[in-house]
C-alpha cells in the first residue's frame, strides 16, 4: 500500500508541475513532512528535510529541462552559463541560512494556520 501512496504523490507531484509550474511546495514538502513525522515524530530536522527533498526534485528538473531546450537550441547558452554562478551562490547561501532557521518557522511560512 506505501507504494501506491508514493506512486500517487510523485505523479501528483509531475501533474501539477506540468500544469501549475510547481508541485514540489505544494506535493513534496507536505508529503515527506507527513512521511517523515510519522516515522521520527521527535525530530525537529523534518521540515528541512522535506524542504530540502523538493529543492533537489526542482533543481534535477530544471536541470533536465535545461539540458533538453540546450540541446535542442531553443535557448542560448550566453543567456544560461552565467546564471549558474548566481544559482550556485544562491544555493550555497541558502543552505547556509537554512541552519538559521527554525522548524517552526519554515512550517509557519508553509502554513501560516499551523500553531
Amino acid at each position: 500500500m506505501d507504494i501506491v501512496i508514493i506512486a500517487v504523490a510523485g505523479f501528483s507531484t509531475g501533474l501539477t508541475t506540468y500544469l501549475f509550474g510547481f508541485g514540489g511546495g505544494f506535493v513534496v514538502v507536505p508529503f515527506v513532512y507527513q512521511v517523515l513525522s510519522n516515522q521520527f515524530p521527535y525530530d525537529h530536522n523534518i521540515m528541512h528535510i522535506a524542504v530540502a527533498t523538493s529543492t533537489a526534485v526542482m533543481v534535477f528538473n530544471a536541470a533536465f529541462a535545461t539540458y533538453n531546450n540546450l540541446k535542442k537550441k531553443l535557448i542560448d547558452n550566453n543567456v544560461i552559463f552565467p546564471l549558474i554562478y548566481y544559482i550556485a551562490i544562491g544555493s550555497i547561501l541558502g543552505a547556509l541560512l537554512s541552519y538559521q532557521v527554525s522548524d517552526h518557522l519554515i512550517k509557519k511560512l508553509f502554513n501560516p494556520n499551523h500553531g
